[in-house]
């Protein structure tokens, strides 16, 4: 009797026959079953673009919201922890998308070293450890967009 060292593809039962020959039943065949839809974090998805961005994305995927307030998940992209601990509280996701950060906005001669911070923190370093740290809660062929 021939013992294939392969595992039959998902969805497939292996059986042996009186023979000891193998079949396969493919239990997908003739069965309607459902696509789970790929999950995605919009991080900002509240604030003016963001709607539209969630809005697009409703109707082809789980979307879940990030933010700091009025969302789905809490989440400070400022704050290292904050990161951690939203996607701690999520798991695996298939794309996040970013179109969040804080930055100070005047005319040059009025900003301070400090309103400058602000967006570093946020818009640069928050960005870059979005990237840092939610790349190990991407699905495989998972993806991240962030908006500069």
């Amino acid at each position: 009797m021939f013992v294939s060292p392969i595992e039959p593809a998902k969805g497939v039962i292996q059986s042996s026959n009186n023979d000891g020959s193998t079949s396969y039943t493919n239990l997908s065949v003739g069965s309607k079953q459902k696509k789970k839809k790929k999950k995605i974090l919009i991080i900002g998805g509240n604030g003016t673009i963001g709607k539209k961005v969630t809005e697009y994305f409703k109707s082809k995927y789980e979307v879940l919201i990030g933010g700091r307030t009025n969302s789905d998940v809490e989440i400070d992209i400022s704050k290292s922890q904050s990161i951690e601990n939203a996607f701690s509280e999520i798991g695996k996701l298939d794309a996040i998308i970013c179109i969040a950060g804080e930055a100070k906005w005047d005319k040059f001669e009025n900003l301070t070293e400090e309103d400058y911070y602000i967006g570093l923190r946020s818009k640069l370093m928050g960005q870059v450890n979005l990237v840092r740290i939610g790349r190990k809660y991407l699905n495989s062929k998972g993806s991240i967009y962030s908006t500069r």
